[in-house]
């Protein structure tokens, strides 16, 4: 899109996906309009180079510094702040909340705080570093999926992670035991308590909204399922009755385990996630056949073949109602435990 730029058409740009108006009177130059907004822009050898954020920096402001680059072929790499680029990133991505809330909180807080083109693998190991294995390794996915897209936005001339490999992690292999279990449901919230009973993950629980439950079953839009395919589970009464407190009131996950350990006190290290471990673990206790408890879970692996799964469109849903009534009987037998 190309047009005449001055102030009125820049105010009457609407925001949106990521678009660049290009100035009919300067080619190369132009403004990028985002979500949340606009920049001034210039493009030379398919790189672009950020001249500043509109109105902070004015229309005739970034046009005159546009023509002294182009004079003076100036169109440095580090004309780029690693805040300003984050900033541009993220109004430049089209992610779910809770990825866009979990990039945001990575960037700004754990990535280095320097010129983008100044920033090296040492800057980003150290950073790495300061943060638990499992931490470090999804704030490095973040960092390279960041630094590859200033890569191909021309801020940077390469992407210092490209050759670093994350940590090799163990897989935790966790199970509550019946006491654990009972410690920590008699402490937990109706949120807590959802994932004890249905074994979901805890980011789908948490986002679940009074529009996906019915009567008898909760249904998970594939946008938010980790496997992107839409999810129905049973209810019972149990979970119906934990359904009533829908929407969760939920801060970030971190707070709410740390005020859960406060109430239980002294317990080996656990985590939320560890629960759906357990749960599918109580689950085989109670002879629920391994290929409906794979369904409670949304899991695409299973006892069913691919191409038994391409065939077999049987959803399992008695079977699964008749699991999670099991399972709830078997619940209420241990809070009834001395």
């Amino acid at each position: 899109m190309r047009q005449h730029l001055n102030d009125m058409v820049i105010s009457n740009l609407k925001s949106g996906p990521t678009y660049i108006v290009w100035d009919a009177g300067l080619p190369t130059f132009g403004i990028r309009v985002g979500r949340r907004a606009k920049t001034f822009v210039l493009k030379q050898q398919n790189r672009y180079y950020v001249l500043g954020r509109y109105p902070i920096v004015g229309l005739k402001q970034a046009r005159d510094e546009a023509k002294r680059r182009i004079a003076l072929k100036y169109f440095p790499q580090q004309s780029v702040n690693a805040s300003d680029a984050v900033r541009l990133y993220l109004e430049d991505q089209n992610l779910r909340a809770s990825s866009q809330a979990l990039y945001r909180r990575t960037l700004e807080n754990h990535f280095p705080k320097k010129q983008l083109a100044a920033i090296t693998i040492h800057d980003l190991t150290t950073a790495l570093k300061r943060l638990p294995t499992s931490h470090a390794n999804l704030a490095h996915s973040v960092f390279k999926a960041f630094l590859n897209w200033s890569l191909q936005r021309g801020h940077i001339e390469r992407n210092p992670l490209a050759g670093l490999k994350k940590h090799k992690t163990q897989t935790r292999d966790r199970v509550l035991s019946d006491d654990e279990l009972q410690i920590i449901y008699f402490a937990s919230p109706p949120l807590v308590k959802l994932l004890i009973h249905t074994g979901q993950r805890r980011g789908e629980t948490a986002a679940i909204q009074p529009a996906w439950i019915s009567p008898d079953s909760i249904t998970f839009p594939k946008e938010i399922t980790k496997n992107k395919q839409q999810h129905t589970i049973p209810t019972t009464p149990a979970i119906r009755a934990l359904l009533m407190h829908v929407p969760f009131i939920l801060a970030h996950w971190s707070d709410f385990k740390r005020n859960l350990d406060e109430i239980t006190g002294p317990m080996a290290h656990w985590t939320l996630h560890d629960l759906r471990r357990t749960f599918a673990t109580n689950l085989a206790r109670l002879k629920v056949q391994p290929h409906v408890a794979e369904r409670i879970l949304n899991h695409k692996t299973g006892e069913l073949t691919p191409m038994a799964r391409i065939y077999n469109r049987h959803k399992y849903f008695e079977e699964m109602h008749q699991a999670l009534l099991a399972h709830d009987a078997w619940l209420a037998t241990l809070m009834q435990a001395p």
